[in-house]
């Protein structure tokens, strides 16, 4: 289980802390499991991350021509 803290962390420190966590635990391997290993959803997630900050820049990009859009209206 995760606890909440009140100190942001980034992406890649909570995959760190999960995956800490996930090395401490003995689980079954995940052939006999109903869900993915530890393992296997940190290494998604891994994978995942250029594209999701692909995105976030593409979102954060378009907000800061929006903002000066509204500025230069006003």
């Amino acid at each position: 289980m995760l606890s909440c803290t009140t100190v942001p962390i980034t992406g890649r420190e909570r995959i760190n802390l999960v995956s800490e966590r996930a090395d401490a635990k003995k689980v079954p391997p995940e052939f006999l499991s109903t869900h993915p290993s530890n393992q296997s959803i940190i290494k998604g997630l891994n994978d995942y991350i250029p594209t999701a900050m692909a995105y976030a820049k593409k979102v954060n990009d378009q907000v800061g021509i929006q903002e000066e859009q509204q500025q230069n209206t006003h």
